[in-house]
């Protein structure tokens, strides 16, 4: 049936009724192609768990069947288990989705500055596809901007649920060892096991940032440096009066770091969104604003009020801009901006 293009070993393979065609994504437990279906020709993305994905964490499929027809997040299409270099495999065949919102901070050429209506869409689908989340009894546990995709008609689609754990009492006992360590709340850092959906809603806080700042907010090199950053820019949890932090199993106290005002590192942020985004960002994680609180914060009712999703540029992930130009071997660049049909712009 072919191969694959020269970033993969893997031979073109059917999977169920879906030709599988290049490598769009991966992750921790899976990898991510695109695929055809056979007979109505129908572009998909179908992704491979891995087989050591279901020995250590829940059974991804069954946690986002919990979530269906949640708007914000992406839904299943088909589960399909077949043989796969002589072993049993599970694939999850999704509508296929144009961009991701790591595209969209990244995309500085492109689209030099977010308008305030823009980022506030952006996370209000996003909160919403949380509130969903949580109302289920669903963590997500790896909220950031590549597993935050955008569909054709740009609503985001909260994806990639191989960390996800339904947790229907949320405070029982559950691993630290989750979530990428720029979007870690602190209580994590911290190695607490009985925490709640406000992991979550720390992640979105950093997102919300990266939205603003077109970078990543927080990035340390490891743990002890994200808590000093995270600290830095927020205060320690002796200025935020966290005390209850001093009881978590990995502890260190740091000195005091008097940091700048929200306001005064996000400048373009109004009154009502910084806020929001320091509820979000609570180093308590009890005193954290929940999802369906924030959906109904004045951030969202003030002007400008969010864009009507089919409004949003979409920026078609770089990688995949290169993988094209490879397949078709066109030397010259693919032009970056083309009209779509509906007439907004895809970058």
């Amino acid at each position: 049936m072919g191969e694959f293009d020269s970033d993969s070993e893997e031979e073109r393979v059917l999977v169920g009724k879906y030709d599988l065609h290049e490598e769009i994504g991966r992750g921790t437990y899976g990898k991510v192609y695109s695929a055809i279906h056979v007979d109505t020709g129908v572009k998909c993305a179908v992704k491979r768990l891995f087989s050591t994905a279901s020995s250590t964490h829940e059974d991804e499929p069954t946690i986002m069947q919990k979530l269906t027809s949640a708007q914000n997040v992406l839904q299943i299409k088909e589960v399909i288990r077949q043989e796969y270099r002589g072993e049993e495999a599970t694939f999850l065949v999704f509508d296929y989705m144009e961009s991701d919102l790591e595209s969209i901070i990244k995309a500085t050429d492109e689209l030099p500055q977010l308008s305030a209506a823009q980022i506030k869409s952006f996370m209000h689908m996003l909160l919403q596809g949380l509130y969903e989340c949580h109302k289920h009894h669903v963590i997500h546990r790896d909220i950031k901007p590549n597993n935050i995709l955008l569909s054709p008609t740009g609503d985001i689609k909260i994806a990639d649920f191989g960390m996800a754990i339904y947790a229907p009492e949320p405070f029982m006992s559950k691993s630290f060892q989750v979530v990428t360590r720029a979007y870690r709340s602190p209580e994590l850092l911290f190695g607490l096991k009985h925490y709640d959906f406000s992991v979550d809603i720390w992640s979105a806080g950093c997102v919300f940032a990266e939205l603003l700042l077109r970078r990543v907010w927080l990035d340390g090199g490891s743990d002890i440096e994200q808590l000093s950053l995270m600290f830095k820019t927020l205060g320690t949890p002796q200025e935020q009066g966290w005390t209850a932090a001093s009881s978590l199993p990995f502890y260190l106290e740091f000195a005091p770091s008097s940091p700048p005002s929200l306001a005064s590192q996000l400048p373009t942020l109004s009154a009502a969104g910084i806020d929001l985004l320091s509820q979000m960002i609570a180093l308590d994680p009890s005193k954290r604003i929940s999802a369906q609180q924030a959906l109904n914060h004045v951030y969202f009712k003030e002007s400008p009020i969010p864009l009507d999703p089919n409004l949003l540029p979409l920026v078609t992930p770089p990688e995949r801009l290169e993988r094209k130009r490879r397949a078709s071997l066109i030397e010259d660049e693919v032009p970056d901006v083309r009209p779509n049909v509906k007439g907004r712009r895809l970058f």
